[in-house]
């Protein structure tokens, strides 16, 4: 008691003195302690007693007062606290009222409103809550700019840093300098912004693998869409500022960019991203020269290709590329070829001239007509048909035995045969001259291997000579034996006997005719029985059916589901032919009683094999991709019973093309429990412009004469090129495009194709 007594005492004595040190409010109301520097008393009225508060403030609240003879702070100190102090309370008043003082960056961080630069200060401001919604976007001023509750806008720290940094600011200069408006701070705001976005572009493009891919003409790929753009990016060269900005005007439209959100692609998939993209550019430019330039186009009687680097025949045929254009096949041998040509290899490859090109290829069409006219003389000129006892040719024009050279006894002509002979020909026979006949005919050539005579000197080089293969040895006259008679076929018993075989084989025709016409039958009923493509209101749909046989195994259905929802089904029967037919109609009646009322796909397939199971054998099978159609709400459920997954394709989609695939069995290869686990359904939210594409195998697996596949890398290629037309139209160019692929060879399976196309 003693102790405050005096220290109220020296309080009352300072005041009354009107010491400096003492006597310093803040804010017209606050007294700033001399000791602590600090708000001894806040809030001071005129009936307060500002000794009584001030001794309140040293006994119990100041950590700094130690006794009644301390001394205060310097008065430079105190002053500067106090401007300090009220500067801290202006910046808040500010904050919370101010439009300019609330602007910030992407981020939160506060933006003086003096020098316009962002300080990284985290500001919350009035009315904003953490965790919590806020009043205004951040970085925008707030609508109203009324008080704000007791409590709200920034913290103590956050407070003192602003303070900190407008003490520092050169555009504050202690209070003279004025705020910039608020347009002026927006738009420097976008400006800072920008150069921050193109710097950490700057650092992608110059760092990160998956940014600094392009493709073969130098286009940078983006790593999002997998695309490749109009911007030239140089790997070798710092990134510009200029390319920075092209990059994020592509990402500001790039729709990839923001389903990823920002998180490119794996290194891995740009790599082959970038391979296929420059051997498709590869391929388009290789057409453009095949079908344009003219040295480009050298082709033999035969139809192959020369190339004109190495100037040799290659195995890639090309009939008439100028007018009938190259096939997908022609192009990849083109292009296969010159990846293993030595003289396109070399470094500024050389095309030969057109002159040497049309002199190898003259040559060559010389052997070809050779060849040919080898191969009819062999079949149609007797005089080309000589060959002594072993079957080795005798050449009819150097009359020399070519004991290499065999023509077989059957009368088959083989192109080994050929090739040798126009060897010979061409390389060796000195007396053959193109187009020039034999001079001797087939009599005196057959003499020439006649054994030699009595007395004579055996001929070392000759050989017996062949009988004629079509005359039938027969014994002299007078040599038949007593056996002979005892084993000759009485006539009456032959003409029965060949009578029997004639009936025989009477029967038999009848039996493949009846036969043949039971098929065309079942063929022309099976074709009949197929289901009429339904019109739809905002839909196209287009089918396409072609067996390989007069009875096919392949189906598709239409089931009317309800009213606004269609199922569809595509499907296969394992085999083709009877058997596969037979259960078309079983596979096509089951998905229809089970298919009515229910809108899950999956639920029907389950009911579907639990009816089927028991009537097929472990050898055979039924794959199966039914889905239902909502035409109101747009949507395309469907479940796949171990058919080809579903192809998606819209331009407006990334990627544009989408293989959609899903778990599940065939039918008929289990039963119960195990084929509805391993069902699954996928739903897709349908977009104008989106095109379905369902097929059978016979599409991929159609192969060509060297026994290659179509594949599903040819298709897809098919289906990117022409998917934003008519559903009709890309199933006319799918198929014709697996017709060229097969060059004539046979089709040896069923080939079905379904096509949905959502109109706008």
């Amino acid at each position: 008691m003693i102790q405050e007594r005096k220290l109220l005492k020296r309080i009352t004595a300072e005041v009354l003195a009107g010491n400096p040190a003492w006597c310093v409010i803040v804010g017209k109301r606050d007294w700033l302690c001399p000791f602590c520097g600090e708000i001894g008393a806040a809030g001071l009225r005129m009936d307060d007693s500002l000794e009584l508060r001030i001794l309140q403030h040293l006994v119990s609240g100041c950590p700094k007062f130690t006794g009644v003879d301390q001394p205060p702070l310097e008065q430079e100190v105190l002053q500067r606290r106090a401007a300090v102090l009220d500067l801290a309370r202006r910046v808040r008043r500010r904050l919370a009222r101010d439009p300019v003082w609330q602007v910030r960056d992407r981020t939160g961080g506060w933006i003086c409103p003096f020098c316009a630069r962002t300080t990284g200060i985290p500001l919350e401001l009035p009315g904003e809550r953490p965790g919590g919604g806020t009043a205004s976007r951040p970085g925008e001023p707030e609508e109203g700019g009324g008080e704000q509750a007791a409590g709200d806008g920034p913290g103590e720290r956050e407070l003192r840093r602003i303070v900190k940094h407008l003490l520092a600011c050169p555009g504050y200069a202690h209070g003279e300098g004025r705020p910039r408006p608020l347009e002026e701070l927006l738009a420097e705001r976008e400006r800072a912004e920008r150069r921050q976005r193109l710097e950490r572009l700057r650092h992608k493009l110059r760092e990160r693998a998956e940014w600094r891919f392009r493709d073969m003409d130098g286009q940078w790929l983006c790593p999002f869409c997998a695309e490749p753009t109009q911007i030239t990016f140089d790997r070798h060269a710092e990134p510009s500022l200029e390319l920075c900005d092209q990059v994020w005007r592509h990402l500001e439209g790039c729709t990839a960019y923001r389903q990823l959100e920002g998180k490119p692609r794996t290194e891995r998939y740009l790599k082959d991203r970038v391979i296929a993209i420059n051997r498709a550019r590869i391929l388009q430019k290789l057409e453009r020269k095949l079908t344009r330039r003219a040295i480009w186009q050298f082709t033999d009687a035969d139809d192959v290709w020369y190339c004109p680097y190495c100037g040799e025949a290659t195995e890639v045929r090309l009939p008439a590329p100028a007018r009938r254009g190259v096939s997908r096949t022609a192009l990849e041998g083109a292009w296969a070829h010159l990846a293993s040509c030595p003289a396109y290899a070399v470094k500024r490859a050389r095309l030969k001239p057109k002159a040497e090109l049309r002199a190898i290829v003259e040559q060559a069409n010389r052997q070809i007509r050779l060849r040919r006219e080898v191969a009819r003389a062999l079949v149609e000129d007797e005089r080309w048909s000589v060959q002594d006892a072993f079957g080795s040719w005798l050449c009819p024009y150097c009359r020399k035995v070519q004991k290499s050279i065999s023509i077989h006894r059957d009368g088959t002509l083989l192109r080994k045969t050929i090739l040798q002979v126009v060897a010979h020909l061409h390389e060796q026979c000195p007396r053959y001259t193109e187009g020039a006949e034999p001079e001797l005919s087939r009599a005196e050539l057959q003499a020439l291997l006649a054994p030699p005579g009595p007395g004579a000197e055996p001929n070392r080089g000759a050989a017996v000579p062949a009988a004629p293969l079509s005359v039938a040895a027969a014994p002299p006259a007078g040599a038949a034996t007593a056996g002979a008679a005892a084993t000759a076929v009485p006539p009456a018993d032959w003409v029965r006997r060949i009578d029997a075989e004639v009936a025989a084989l009477k029967s038999q025709v009848e039996m493949s005719l009846e036969l043949e016409r039971s098929l065309e039958h079942a063929r022309s009923r099976q074709l009949r029985l197929l289901p009429r493509v339904p019109e739809i209101p905002g839909f196209e749909l287009g089918v396409v059916y072609k067996p390989c046989s007069r009875l096919g195994g392949d189906f598709y259905d239409f089931v009317q589901v309800s009213e606004g929802e269609l199922g569809i089904a595509i499907g296969d029967i394992s085999g083709h032919g009877l058997e596969a037919a037979l259960l078309v109609g079983l596979a096509k009646k089951l998905l229809e009683v089970h298919g009515r009322g229910r809108s899950s796909p999956g639920h029907t397939l389950v009911l579907g094999n639990a009816d089927i199971y028991p009537d097929l054998d472990s050898r055979t099978f039924v794959t199966v991709l039914y889905g239902v159609l909502d035409t109101r709400a747009r949507v395309f459920r469907f479940a796949r019973a171990g058919h080809n997954p579903l192809v998606l394709f819209n331009p407006a989609r990334t990627p544009r093309l989408q293989v959609v695939d899903c778990k599940g069995m065939a039918l008929g290869m289990v039963a119960g429990s195990e084929f509805f686990h391993a069902m699954e359904e996928v739903e897709i939210r349908l977009l104008p412009g989106d095109l379905l594409f369902m097929y059978t195998d016979g599409v991929t697996e159609s192969m060509n004469h060297d026994g290659e596949e179509f594949g599903a890398a040819r298709l897809h290629e098919v289906i990117a090129r022409y998917g934003a037309e008519e559903a009709e139209y890309v199933l006319y160019q799918v198929e014709k495009a697996v017709h060229d692929f097969r060059e004539g060879a046979r089709q040896r399976d069923d080939m079905t194709m379904l096509a949905i196309k959502v109109l706008p």
